[in-house]
């Protein structure tokens, strides 16, 4: 079982503003309070996938889709881990089943961890 953690919104006692503390998860994916626009630009890690675009022009909001694939297909653990944080299950269930820029084994291998 992965020891990750999420962040619950909670009121602190001594004021009226609220904090986040850590709540442990088995899922280990981040959740929605990491989450940002999804028209904020990709992390500058993230070139190596996209080696034959204009990475500056790319944004999740924009090109969602595609940009799931590419992530889904070369992506390490840390951006799918990213991925899931910013555009949840429903985006990559859309990626997967779209199928136009996802591989096979990719294609076979989320349908199996995502639908069982």
């Amino acid at each position: 079982m992965t020891n990750s953690k999420k962040l619950v919104r909670t009121k602190n006692s001594s004021s009226s503003t609220s904090n986040l503390e850590p709540r442990t998860s088995a899922g280990g994916f981040k959740t929605r309070p990491y989450r940002k626009t999804l028209n904020s630009p990709l992390p500058l890690s993230f070139r190596k996938y996209f080696w034959d675009c204009p990475f500056d022009d790319l944004y999740l909001e924009k090109y969602p889709r595609f940009i799931a694939a590419r992530i889904l297909n070369f992506g390490d653990w840390e951006a799918v881990t990213w991925l899931f944080a910013r555009g949840g299950r429903e985006l990559v269930n859309k990626a997967v089943k779209n199928g136009r820029y996802v591989n096979n084994k990719t294609e076979n291998f989320w349908k199996m961890m995502l639908h069982g």
